[in-house]
């Protein structure tokens, strides 16, 4: 079982506080097992690239006014009743529709996802730390939408400060810093 599949471990309390702390969110905003549960459900749907667009919506939501647990659910529903097992190229229709029904479930504009931003910029947290970080990063660029920097420059103070914090702990390694010596969990 992959760490990102499991509720984050006391370990990873060092590398959520960095990640928040470099995005301005306190740390105790963050529901992480109910994240981290989310980003499960979306990827055991079939649209797995969408786990962290949909850590970002939900950010995106709160960030709006939204009931943590009322836009969680809508995010929930919006996810096919089927698992989808399409193409690379029919995967993006599939990512379309469900960007599209989440936003209309939580009232939000579909062009406030950066739908081919998020995987991309998360498959670099995912590598350049460990991969629980990927939904809580996107949560995080979520919940940070209006502060200001742009979604690169926010992403760059993320990665640059688990890159500063890997290395102060000593946990870097060839592949990045994985917060675990299990490499069987490592990203």
């Amino acid at each position: 079982m992959h760490l990102d599949e499991t509720p984050p471990s006391p370990d990873l309390q060092p590398w959520l506080e960095t990640a928040c702390r470099a995005v301005g969110i306190p740390s105790h905003r963050l529901d992480t097992a109910a994240l981290i549960d989310l980003a499960g459900q979306v990827a055991a749907s079939g649209l797995r690239p969408m786990a962290p667009v949909a850590a970002h919506i939900w950010g995106l939501a709160l960030s709006r006014g939204g009931d943590p647990e009322t836009t969680r659910r809508a995010i929930i529903e919006s996810l096919p009743a089927q698992p989808v097992a399409t193409h690379e190229r029919e995967d993006r229709q599939h990512w379309q529709l469900f960007v599209q029904g989440c936003c209309h479930r939580l009232q939000l504009a579909p062009g406030l996802v950066p739908l081919e931003e998020i995987p991309a910029l998360t498959r670099e947290v995912a590598h350049a730390s460990i991969r629980p970080m990927a939904p809580v990063v996107a949560h995080l660029l979520g919940l940070t939408t209006d502060a200001g920097p742009t979604l690169r420059e926010r992403t760059d103070a993320v990665l640059e400060a688990l890159s500063r914090a890997a290395t102060v702990s000593g946990q870097q390694t060839e592949a990045g810093p994985t917060g675990n010596p299990d490499p069987q969990v490592a990203s």
